[in-house]
């Protein structure tokens, strides 16, 4: 059986966030319908609430960078520039529930 992995984008270790605000990304491995927690991954906020400012592209592209091994990242929410530079990369933004067990969940099962 095949397995991959993917992110959470999170601030804690039972919500999930929207892409830009997440202050870390939680890494699974998804084999079948089971999913295992690998590692946490920190990044730096992309959006600081304030009007996007001059490098708010290359924030995303380092946030990017930073799970480029990963099949698909779970939010929810994600802005389409920042979804388009994700799926550039070959990582798939999937909008879900907030709460990590669930969409999880959800997500392993299809």
């Amino acid at each position: 059986m095949t397995s991959y992995k993917i992110a959470i984008a999170s601030r804690d270790s039972r919500l999930i966030y929207h892409f830009g605000q997440a202050d870390r990304f939680l890494i699974y491995e998804i084999s079948g319908n089971q999913c295992r927690y690998l590692e946490t991954r920190d990044t730096v906020p992309v959006c600081s609430g304030e009007p996007q400012t001059i490098g708010h592209n290359n924030n995303i592209s380092t946030a990017a960078d930073l799970i480029a091994d990963c099949r698909a990242v779970l939010v929810t929410r994600i802005g389409e520039g920042a979804a388009e530079i994700l799926r550039a990369k070959g990582i798939k933004p999937r909008e879900v529930s907030p709460f990590i067990d669930a969409a999880l969940k959800q997500y392993s099962e299809g």
